[in-house]
């Protein structure tokens, strides 16, 4: 999975920067091919995946795309409603968690949002570069519990 910061804004698309691509080789949930993302397509995007998860509640792919959207669009409480229903799913992967974590911290849900920072490193997560330039993780910058993650994955 990639993280959803890793998409940048320019000129009203959203564009998968290079720094993101290394993630997908082993991701048991490849994203489509398509780079860019033009905001009016999200908006499309998320009629069509609600109505994919209509007729198939379990399809991962469809939850994926549809929180990134979600999220895009600044809908981030149902962002967070497709990331807890991704971490059901992929109870091990580190990378959802750590999406979970930015939903929570994009609601300002702190607490949550380390929370879910603690189940990712738990699973491996190990970007800690990334998530001290992650604009979703702003608001936890200042914590100590989010300093103390990242000296623990630091030392890993």
């Amino acid at each position: 999975m990639f993280h959803r910061a890793q998409r940048k804004k320019e000129k009203g698309v959203f564009q998968l920067t290079e720094e993101s691509r290394p993630h997908l080789r082993d991701d048991p949930l490849p994203m489509r091919d398509a780079s860019y993302f033009p905001e009016d397509q999200l908006a499309f995007d998320v009629v069509f995946l609600e109505g994919v998860l209509e007729n198939d509640p379990c399809n991962a792919e469809a939850l994926v795309y549809l929180g990134h959207a979600y999220t895009h669009l600044g809908r981030y409480e149902d962002g967070l409603r497709m990331d807890r229903r991704i971490v059901r799913m992929f109870p091990d992967d580190p990378t959802s968690f750590y999406n979970l974590a930015c939903s929570y911290s994009l609601l300002n849900r702190i607490d949550e949002a380390i929370e879910a920072l603690r189940q990712a490193e738990d699973r491996g997560y190990s970007d800690w570069l990334y998530m001290l330039k992650d604009p979703d993780l702003d608001n936890l910058q200042n914590d100590p519990r989010f300093a103390a993650i990242v000296r623990r994955i630091q030392g890993k």
